[in-house]
């Protein structure tokens, strides 16, 4: 065989090739390290602060900024923050005052957080925003609360200027043999990578750089036009995308959105769908070997998912039936499911706290269905709440779950874009046991339709994939855009008969 393509065109003529594997060979190529430097700030944050309605400042400052001079070149820029007390939330802006990276303890752990970014020939003198609060917040319709801080805040910049803006963030290519191989598959690989778009004087990415789109799109488009020609002559009907979005990027839709804290446009795998001809799913999780975890829970699910809790169906929906999605969504469609066999739980009120959810087991079940507010370092929790008692990665990632099924219709939990990967919470229930997960990599609306995912998993018996992707022939947007699956479309979860 002389070439690739023919290497190909002779397995599709073994057998009928029904399942694709994309990955990146590129993932296990890191950027040589040019130079590196390490700075250390540390301070002292006093401030006493009363809500109700807004917030009204009694004495001191909630937060402190320092600054660090970036020069010329490509840098990849991380930082590492702890506190003494309460959460924190770090900010990095550049000499225009652009938001370039951000993170809280929430999403990485308690009393600290990590965040990296990338500056590519965009020198200045940036800033580094840390504030602290520690006390209660809540009140959904009446928002009161306090916020009292006496702490000590360090932080930890590490700048390290590399030859290439190419950063993979799993190394995970080496895995798609193994998972078509498990499916009698194929591998299609692609030497894209998100990268390719970067312009010299930014920082950051996609996330708030609109002007990046598209190239990025562009970058897609050229993979998906490829991998059309590859799945011609063959019956595929699902597809993995096996890697992060800088090695096998997301598509950016439009969006009115002008707020880069919850990053601009609508990053979607919908194009490797083949306009919603094959089910696809995203392979990703904290690290490779989650990744590889991930893979093998999907393989053996038939041989692991065994007990009581595979019968038990939860639904936790927002603060106090605010969310409407609990009195029009989870009560009726609770007594469909409970007619089909499962044993159903709901959570609602002063139950979807994380203390209450733990209490109860809510997350040791089959199907773990979420409607209400979210981000991509939590779900937000019930109508009376502290800082400390939300459902957010720095937990979840704690958790011992069994393969359940995550599906949620809240906004952002499912984003991954310009954030490390390890804080976002959806990935948290897979490195926690999830088999799947299904969110948003947006902010939504009341357009969530989750049954028409779930009507087709327990009703019709299909895969997870096609369950997912036989929604997206609905036009509603933004989720039909925003929308995704983490974990193996080919997966067919357990109900019962």
């Amino acid at each position: 065989l002389k070439n690739e393509k023919e290497v190909y065109d002779y397995i599709k003529s073994i057998h009928d090739i029904e399942y694709i594997a994309i990955a990146n060979p590129n993932d296990t190529v890191k950027p040589d390290v040019i130079e590196k430097e390490e700075i250390e700030k540390e301070a002292n944050i006093t401030n006493l602060k009363i809500f109700f309605f807004i917030p009204f400042n009694l004495f001191g400052s909630d937060g402190k900024s320092f600054y660090i001079n970036v020069p010329d070149g490509i840098w990849h820029i991380e930082a590492n923050i702890s506190s003494s007390q309460g959460i924190i939330y770090a900010s990095l802006y550049d000499e225009n005052g652009k938001l370039i990276a951000y993170s809280n303890s929430m999403g990485c752990g308690e009393r600290k957080c990590y965040f990296d970014t990338l500056s590519i020939n965009h020198a200045g003198k940036y800033r580094l925003s840390i504030i602290i609060k520690n006390g209660i917040e809540g009140g959904y319709f009446i928002p009161h609360g306090f916020s009292f801080v006496n702490a000590g805040v360090k932080a930890r910049i590490v700048m390290e200027r590399v030859s290439s803006p190419c950063l993979p963030l799993l190394h995970i290519s080496k895995l798609a043999p193994f998972l078509a191989c498990s499916h009698n598959g194929m591998v299609f690989a692609t030497k894209n990578d998100v990268s390719k778009a970067y312009r010299a004087g930014m920082a950051g990415g996609g996330w708030n750089n609109a002007a990046l789109h598209p190239f990025i799109n562009k970058i897609v488009n050229e993979t998906v036009e490829k991998l059309q020609d590859f799945v011609n002559g063959t019956h595929a009907r699902w597809l993995a995308i096996v890697g992060d979005s800088n090695m096998l990027p997301m598509y950016y839709y439009s969006s009115s959105n002008n707020d880069s804290s919850v990053g601009l446009g609508i990053p979607s795998d919908n194009p490797y769908s083949l306009n919603f001809s094959m089910a696809i799913g995203r392979i990703i999780a904290f690290d490779d070997i989650d990744a590889s975890l991930l893979i093998a829970r999907s393989v053996f699910y038939n041989d692991i998912a065994h007990g009581a809790w595979r019968k038990r169906f939860v639904f936790i929906f927002g603060e106090g039936f605010g969310e409407t999605g609990g009195i029009f969504h989870q009560l009726p469609y609770s007594k469909i499911v409970k007619s089909m066999g499962f044993d159903v739980s709901i959570y609602g009120d002063f139950r979807n706290d994380r203390h209450s959810l733990e209490k109860n087991n809510a997350f040791n079940a089959s199907y773990i269905e979420y409607e209400g507010h979210g981000d991509w370092f939590w779900m937000f929790s019930n109508i009376y709440t502290n800082y400390y008692s939300n459902v957010d990665t720095a937990h979840a990632k704690n958790y011992e779950m069994n393969p359940s099924i995550v599906l949620t219709a809240a906004c952002l939990m499912a984003r991954i874009d310009g954030i490390p990967l390890n804080e976002n919470i959806g990935l948290a229930f897979i490195h926690a046991g999830a088999v799947a997960f299904i969110g948003a990599t947006r902010e939504t609306g009341k357009e969530a339709k989750l049954d028409w995912i779930e009507d087709n998993l327990i009703k019709n018996d299909t895969s997870i994939g096609e369950a997912f992707i036989l929604s997206k022939l609905h036009e509603e947007m933004p989720t039909k855009a925003a929308r995704v699956l983490y974990g193996d479309p080919a997966l067919n979860p357990w109900e019962p008969k």
